[in-house]
């Protein structure tokens, strides 16, 4: 499995862990797009993982040994992540997404930490979903076959957030699923919202908007019967 962080650090790469200069005003979806076409297509590999400079997977064998076991037996899987949720409201954010015809909408499995130095684990027994409709974008596993089709990130959202809902929702509307797996990674630190939070998220929101003509909230069933995946 092939490792992509972005980071300001300077490290040396490894035979699997790539590190993305992250010093520079580029999006994220820029940086992702740069490793895709430079690192991912050209290596031997044939999952990807790009995960967050403060986020650790706790077991990557056994995460590899599931993500392997996910891909072979379902093709149509087109991104893995470890929370997420079933139904994005109009708020676009996964963690305020609070209804679902048969109970929560919000599951996962991390650890989480904050800034106080305090932890949390939020986990569920749910084991692996392939109904969610976006995953958060600290660790998103991929096979490669999504970005040899020509799958990329939208770097016309700029910054560092909402890339992930966005490339969920672009791989809902080619037919593909997005998954969410019993795999347990730690998030070290909280982060904080940008003061340009309303702006990026108002991009996304416009964008996706107008592509489901106004077809809010979204889930995976209304993006497959919007696009023809399922009959209307």
């Amino acid at each position: 499995m092939i490792k992509i962080i972005c980071t300001v650090e300077k490290k040396e790469n490894t035979s699997n862990v790539f590190y993305i200069d992250n010093s520079l005003g580029d999006s994220i979806a820029k940086k992702y797009n740069y490793a895709i076409n430079n690192i991912i297509l050209k290596q031997k590999e044939e999952i990807c993982c790009f995960i967050h400079d403060d986020a650790e997977i706790i077991n990557e064998e056994t995460c590899e040994n599931k993500l392997k076991c996910i891909f072979k037996n379902n093709p149509t899987v087109g991104i893995v992540g470890v929370i997420g949720c079933l139904i994005l409201e109009k708020n676009c954010t996964w963690w305020q997404t609070m209804r679902a015809p048969d109970g929560p909408c919000t599951f996962g499995n991390i650890i989480q930490g904050y800034n106080d130095g305090s932890e949390k684990i939020m986990s569920d027994d749910k084991g692996t979903c392939f109904d969610a409709t976006t995953v958060d974008g600290c660790c998103m596993f991929f096979h490669k076959r999504v970005f040899e089709n020509g799958l990329k990130f939208d770097e016309d959202l700029p910054g560092y957030h909402f890339y992930d809902a966005d490339i969920c929702l672009q791989i809902l509307s080619i037919g593909l699923d997005v998954c969410i797996a019993d795999i347990l990674i730690k998030h070290k630190s909280e982060g904080q919202l940008p003061s340009d939070w309303n702006i990026l998220k108002n991009l996304f929101y416009h964008k996706w908007t107008l592509k489901l003509n106004n077809e809010w909230p979204i889930s995976r069933y209304s993006i497959r019967k919007f696009y023809g995946f399922i009959k209307k």
